[in-house]
């Protein structure tokens, strides 16, 4: 059976995650006209073996924070899969 609705594009953006420098995961799902972010914030592990952050990490983590608020600035709907201290700005 054909169906004559359009289809729907879908896309998924990784705003921040381990391998970017930060100890968290944020997402940004784009569906139709929706914006969803889910899990917003990042945490950067202080105190890590005890060890602070490298000058790097700490650089990486203001930029995805920053893609993180400018993601919430337009966002429509803001998902929280669980409570974790790093998911506030």
């Amino acid at each position: 059976m054909l169906s004559t609705k359009k289809e729907r594009p879908l896309s998924l953006e990784i705003l921040g995650a381990e391998s970017l420098g930060v100890r968290s995961l944020c997402c940004l799902v784009r569906l139709d006209r929706r914006k969803i972010v889910i899990d917003p914030g990042i945490a950067l592990g202080y105190m890590r073996n005890g060890l602070l952050p490298h000058p790097t990490q700490v650089a990486v983590g203001i930029k995805v924070r920053q893609k993180i608020i400018e993601a919430l600035e337009t966002a429509t709907d803001i998902v929280f899969s669980h409570f974790h201290g790093d998911h506030i700005l």
